[in-house]
């Protein structure tokens, strides 16, 4: 419980007693109160006058964290990712959720190999052990590590929640695709496909090929025709494979069609 009058009394002993050695601790503690009210942008501009090296070890830690967590909070990455670097490989009640934060960052920025990382670290932490799963398995298939993600992923998707399943399913699919495993893939991506309101044309021909190939021809022809509504090399690929479908399916007039869109 923290007094209404905290702000005013601080502030009035920092302009009374600005040479005191208490000071420091002052401008900490008035920093903590604009990040308890979430007020980030002034949390950040108190953080700016404190001397971290006046604090002790575990206000340290907080102060990092918390400087952190603002400037994250305001978007500021950079800093946010030096001030969770300060802490995260420490031993302090942040260096969990200052590892998580950090290598979400690094995520953001395209930068997998410390992402993953840090993740991998928190696989048994009782907080972020349910989360960092789902950032390894996309880190794996980014890196185009597509049997780590036919390993992994499956585990995952177990658990994974009904928003999350969706996606995973996908990187499990189309791992099995990368690596010719066509039958393999086919019930992750239909897995896929059924909690995608609105697939796009490129989910429509992965999932389209991959029947193709894995030689259900009327389950994939659908799909490649969905794929085809443009004008680019994926709707010619999708044209061309369409025709071959057409043909094993002994539809030679749409067959004919397809071909010539293709060539079009």
């Amino acid at each position: 419980v923290f007094n209404n009058d905290a702000e005013y009394l601080i502030t009035t002993f920092i302009n009374t007693f600005p040479e005191n050695q208490r000071v420091n601790q002052a401008f900490f503690e008035l920093a903590k109160l604009r990040y308890r009210q979430e007020r980030y942008a002034d949390a950040i501009t108190w953080f700016d006058k404190v001397d971290s090296d006046g604090l002790s070890a575990d206000d340290r830690a907080e102060f990092f964290f918390k400087l952190g967590y603002s400037c994250f909070s305001v978007g500021n990455m950079d800093r946010a990712l030096q001030s969770f670097f300060e802490i995260k490989d420490t031993d302090n009640k942040y260096n969990s959720p200052a590892t998580y934060y950090y290598s979400h960052i690094a995520y953001l920025q395209h930068n997998y190999a410390t992402a993953l990382k840090g993740f991998e670290r928190l696989k048994e932490d009782e907080v972020f052990a349910p989360l960092v799963p789902y950032y390894i398995v996309e880190i794996y298939f980014l890196q185009k590590e597509y049997q780590k993600v036919i390993d992994y992923g499956p585990k995952v998707l177990e658990n994974a929640s009904e928003k999350r399943a969706s996606s995973i399913a996908r990187f499990v699919g189309e791992s099995y695709y990368r690596t010719k495993q066509y039958s393999e893939a086919l019930p992750y991506l239909e897995k896929f496909l059924n909690g995608t309101k609105n697939p796009s044309r490129d989910d429509s021909y992965l999932v389209g090929i991959v029947y193709y190939k894995a030689g259900d021809y009327a389950k994939a022809a659908p799909l490649l025709e969905k794929a085809t509504a443009g004008e680019d090399t994926l709707s010619q690929n999708a044209y061309y494979n369409l025709a071959d479908c057409y043909l094993k399916l002994d539809d030679k007039n749409k067959a004919r069609n397809a071909f010539s869109m293709a060539a079009k």
